[in-house]
């Protein structure tokens, strides 16, 4: 895969989301955490972190910006493709430090994946 020199761009259509969710086969997960991916031109990314899993908006966000962050600095090792992460199960009770373990595996799957 061709390494990105574009920033990394959101995923804001519904259509695009359902396009990418259907790619079962394109599938990465981790312990709290699932990827779907599909090729693209440039690095696009879809969060997926609803109310169901995480109970406070203070948390959501929290996560939201642990992911965002982590991609703004590393978008130059991030491989062009669209993706979607998101959160599998129930993480009210998990520490922050935990989560961010946990995502940084699930992303290091990813980019070595697709080298």
């Amino acid at each position: 895969m061709e390494k990105s020199r574009h920033p990394v761009r959101s995923i804001n259509k519904g259509r695009c989301f359902k396009e990418i969710l259907s790619l079962h086969r394109n599938r990465l997960t981790s312990r709290y955490f699932f990827l779907y991916y599909s090729s693209a031109d440039y690095p696009e990314v879809g969060l997926q972190i609803g109310k169901r899993f995480l109970k406070k908006a203070t948390n959501r966000n929290k996560v939201k910006r642990l992911i965002r962050e982590y991609l703004r600095i590393h978008q130059e090792t991030l491989p062009t493709m669209k993706f979607i992460i998101g959160v599998r199960k129930n993480i009210d009770e998990v520490e922050l430090a935990e989560l961010k373990i946990c995502f940084y595996h699930l992303i290091g799957k990813f980019i070595e994946l697709c080298k």
